[in-house]
């Protein structure tokens, strides 16, 4: 039975932030466009990628979020997120016929403690 502990923003009634890490990303190169706790960007595959955290979470239960941007494209695309440790999350990004695709940007956030 796991438990996911919510925080919320600092500047409401001093209680901790809940966004821990957000980073836009191009995965063709691995540049970060933009972030907040992100140290690097590590490449695993096409379309799969490690987000490196600056400071790590408190702990392994945290909330993942990704998503992409495939306008041109006929395809459909699948995006997904999860933690890995308290030091990195994962970001997967797969088109409608399953292969990895590096989309251009890509977004990545972590709600938790």
């Amino acid at each position: 039975n796991r438990r996911i502990r919510m925080a919320y923003n600092d500047g409401y009634k001093g209680h901790k932030d809940s966004v821990k890490v957000w980073v836009e990303l191009r995965m063709d190169t691995h540049t970060v466009l933009s972030s907040y706790n992100v140290s690097s960007i590590t490449d695993q595959s096409t379309g799969y990628c490690l987000v490196n955290y600056a400071t790590n979470l408190l702990d392994n239960d945290h909330a993942c979020f990704a998503s992409c941007d495939p306008r041109g494209s006929s395809k459909n695309y699948a995006h997904g997120a999860r933690s890995g440790a308290s030091n990195y999350g994962r970001l997967y990004i797969e088109d409608s016929d399953g292969n990895g695709y590096d989309a251009n940007p890509a977004c990545f956030l972590v709600i938790g403690t």
